[in-house]
């Protein structure tokens, strides 16, 4: 029988390197083994990758396309094509390339400039190079296996790397394990425990999607360092970090909204990129209640901002009237804490319930997908509230304790009436 060489293609966002690693190829496929070293550079505001592979004898040729900046400077059985692209020479099984990778990215987040990964004197943490692979190879079954480690002091995840010493702190629930990264550089506000003991709960309590094996959390140094956001989540897994600031057990618990980010895998449309945002700031509110940290009205507070005036003209199925504002945060949750109300009061259900109905990875969650789930799940109703809180300037009631208490449930001291 004649074997046909078969063109595969692979688009690798590159692991990084601690004790990160995929699974084995197919059974009948050979693997093409990748992994990526990262370490200090001399360079400032970069770290040094070096991508290596080893290749099965079924591999006829490869390509790799680099990351956008990448500053090559060894290559080993790699011949460059263009600026990012390096094909393969066939010369050895081993290839390998090393350049510099810009470690430090500074972007504006809600109107506050700082930094989202950082590369310090003494440590750095950066988000993973996103490596391009295309092969053709004889065997049709060949699969790209991935692995990642930090070469030196360090440890990473699939999407991002802390480079220098550090201490870790582990927990597991609900079938996912828990890695907080405490780096020696940081002041840790919340006790470490007390931070996984918080991740934990959030893990068995919400339901609103697939959970990824492995929760990275990396706390992130404020001393010397200005950072944009509160914390970050990226990738398609569980990374994220989180200032080393920030407290758990507030309204705006942000150890708890980076964690429902990495429930949320649906891409979302213009219409629909209010729930990420909202969901994730309602959640980290409600969770610290229901812990017991924060009064009712502290949560009450919290959600009447989205019914401020500063969002009288905002319509969050159109991201073009939320200009200057924090509608997707402040609006968001109390559309959010609207329709998890009324869902549990009169339909036996959640939102978190719902969007775990519509939480595919591979399907976008429109405006109608989003409208039918909540009329699926609670009537006609709830989901002609629903499109009016999204499509109109109108704002949802604020609860009130007693409301609140026929949802979720009592008694409990925390849902008394008084």
């Amino acid at each position: 029988m004649d074997v046909r060489s078969v063109l595969f293609l692979a688009l690798f966002v590159g692991c990084l390197f601690g004790v990160a690693a995929t699974g084995p190829a197919a059974a009948s496929g050979e693997a093409i083994e990748l992994e990526h070293g990262l370490s200090q550079s001399a360079t400032a505001d970069e770290i040094d990758v070096e991508t290596r592979l080893s290749l099965p004898e079924s591999i006829v040729e490869l390509e790799l396309t680099l990351p956008e900046g990448a500053d090559v400077y060894e290559q080993n059985g790699f011949e460059r094509v263009d600026d990012r692209t390096y094909e393969w020479t066939g010369t050895t099984a081993e290839p390998s390339v090393r350049y510099g990778f810009e470690g430090t990215v500074r972007e504006t987040h809600r109107g506050r400039e700082g930094a989202t990964f950082v590369v310090a004197d003494e440590w750095a943490l950066v988000r993973t190079p996103s490596v391009g692979v295309s092969w053709r190879s004889t065997d049709p079954n060949s699969e790209l296996s991935r692995q990642s480690a930090v070469d030196g002091e360090g440890i990473a995840s699939t999407h991002m790397a802390y480079l220098g010493p550090y201490t870790e702190h582990t927990g597991a629930a609900a079938g996912q394990t828990f890695r907080l990264v405490v780096p020696e550089a940081a002041d840790l506000e919340a006790e470490p425990d007390a931070v996984i003991e918080r991740l934990e709960t959030a893990a068995e309590r919400l339901v609103v999607g697939g959970r990824s094996p492995e929760v990275f959390v990396v706390a992130a140094p404020t001393a010397d360092h200005t950072w944009g956001p509160a914390g970050l989540q990226i990738g398609d897994g569980g990374d994220m970090w989180v200032r080393d600031a920030e407290p758990i057990g507030t309204a705006r618990d942000t150890w708890v909204h980076e964690y429902v980010h990495t429930r949320q895998v649906y891409p979302a449309t213009d219409a629909t990129r209010w729930t990420i945002e909202g969901m994730a700031d309602y959640y980290a509110a409600l969770l610290s209640y229901e812990s017991g940290d924060i009064s009712f009205e502290s949560v009450r507070d919290r959600l009447e901002v989205g019914a401020g005036a500063d969002y009288d003209d905002v319509r969050l199925a159109d991201p073009g009237t939320w200009a200057g504002t924090e509608a997707d945060y402040d609006r968001g949750a109390l559309v959010v804490a609207h329709l998890d109300r009324r869902l549990r009061a009169e339909a036996d259900t959640s939102f978190d319930a719902v969007i775990a109905g519509v939480n595919d990875p591979d399907r976008e969650l429109t405006q109608r997908r989003f409208l039918r789930a909540i009329e699926s799940a609670g009537g006609e109703d709830i989901s002609g509230e629903a499109e009016r809180y999204t499509e109109t300037t109108d704002a949802p009631p604020i609860p009130d304790r007693r409301s609140h208490v026929d949802a979720f449930g009592g008694p409990d001291i925390r849902y008394s009436i008084e």
